[in-house]
């Protein structure tokens, strides 16, 4: 899983150091993690959710004092494999880094960092955030269109998406409803 965040060297502390005094020396029993994030390998689609979703106030400027530096300078990426290849984590390890790390950025008001998909998730067509029909007329068009739901739900709920929750409530509805009736196709011919 790949996080992103605003700061150029952005770190949070997922787990803290337990240790005990014996013979009047700290001894650490369950080291401390960090997620330390870095600025080295930050991908197209990352850089484009950034600026989508980030808020730069006070932006530098380049010597000429008008032209904005560029935002990458002000970003970091955190990678769960790459950081559990580089420290040696198990994947139960790794997986409660991701564990938190979701959580962490899922929470109201969390501007320090966010989850970013490995791949940039595109809308069902190109048009699709400018459908003004209602929520059962997008879902008709959707089933009509033969668009997979879960796809069009992992959309909406990604930072792509317009993270709409009437949609995406009637989405989940749909998905656990399953599938409905198979619709006759009126190009198929019988031949008795």
């Amino acid at each position: 899983m790949r996080f992103i965040s605003q700061s150029r060297r952005f770190s949070v502390q997922v787990r803290p150091e337990h240790g005990v005094v014996e013979n009047g020396m700290w001894a650490v029993k369950v080291p401390a993690i960090y997620a330390d994030f870095w600025q080295d390998d930050i991908r197209e689609h990352e850089l484009a959710i950034a600026e989508k979703s980030f808020n730069f106030h006070g932006r530098t400027t380049e010597m000429d004092t008008v032209t904005p530096t560029p935002i990458i300078t002000r970003l970091s990426v955190f990678d769960t494999i790459v950081a559990a290849a580089a420290q040696g984590w198990d994947d139960e390890t790794r997986e409660k880094v991701e564990e938190f790390l979701l959580h962490r950025a899922e929470q109201t008001g969390n501007i320090n960092f966010m989850f970013v998909p490995e791949r940039e998730i595109n809308p069902p067509w190109p048009r699709y955030n400018e459908f003004r029909g209602s929520i059962e007329r997008l879902l008709a068009r959707l089933r009509e269109d033969g668009f997979d739901l879960n796809d069009v739900l992992t959309y909406e709920q990604s930072q792509y998406g317009l993270r709409r929750p009437e949609v995406i409530a009637a989405l989940a509805a749909e998905i656990a409803q399953g599938p409905g009736p198979e619709a006759e196709d009126p190009n198929q011919y019988v031949v008795a």
